[in-house]
């Protein structure tokens, strides 16, 4: 009894030290001044942006690291917040990016970050509504990504088949929300807003180019090959 009374003893001073030692070094800041690369949009480091703003958070050696809200403006001028956890300055763990537009409202992110590289499910919202889900894994995105309707049921299903093709576009400012679907090459499902399958198969340059068109109560309308979207009849 009384060597476990020491073990236990010994494993609470060891955990209180763990905490002390994990704690030490930082320090909470309001409305500090800094300059700050929170992601990193692709695994090998290209593709950052640096921002300068105010951050309110933990901070060690002058960098934000704990949980922290940072306020920028992007190159555009518009009014930026990253909300959630930072490692060595960078996004760590469950983070929300919210991007504020005069036009457009605020445009709002959701992602579990690793030192700034998204893993898993991206998920985009607009105008307060889940708008897209985009897979991620070690910053690079996956080709994996499913769009909604506005009474919340998914629009589409889709995997790319060409994600270097993909990412390419993206990195040279061919992919933006207008012109998305003429780079779309892969499996895709549309869905009604009833939540019915609609389409099932490929597309090509953002079209429907082989697989099944269905109606609205199931049946089958066409299956085969589609010409510019369009089934071949």
């Amino acid at each position: 009894m009384k060597d476990m009374k020491k073990n236990l003893c010994a494993l609470l001073v060891t955990l209180i030290v763990a905490l002390l030692i994990t704690g030490c070094g930082t320090e909470k800041v309001e409305n500090k001044v800094l300059t700050l690369t929170p992601v990193i949009e692709e695994k090998n480091g290209e593709n950052q942006i640096t921002y300068t703003g105010t951050y309110t958070g933990e901070l060690k050696s002058d960098k934000p690291h704990g949980n922290g809200v940072f306020k920028a403006r992007d190159k555009e001028n518009r009014a930026v917040t990253f909300t959630g956890g930072f490692k060595k300055g960078k996004l760590d763990g469950v983070a929300i990016i919210e991007t504020e537009d005069q036009l457009l409202g605020i445009t709002k992110t959701e992602c579990t970050y690793n030192e700034g590289k998204k893993n898993g499910m991206e998920k985009i919202y607009f105008l307060g509504k889940l708008f897209l889900e985009a897979e991620h894994k070690d910053g690079d995105f996956t080709g994996k990504m499913k769009g909604y309707h506005k009474n919340g049921k998914v629009a589409f299903e889709f995997e790319c088949d060409n994600i270097e093709k993909l990412k390419k576009d993206a990195k040279n400012g061919l992919l933006t929300l207008s012109n998305n679907n003429d780079i779309m090459n892969g499996r895709a499902k549309e869905y009604y807003e009833s939540g019915q399958l609609k389409f099932d198969g490929k597309y090509q340059a953002g079209k429907p180019s082989e697989g099944t068109l269905y109606n609205q109560d199931g049946s089958i309308q066409y299956k085969g090959k589609f010409i510019n979207g369009k089934p071949a009849r």
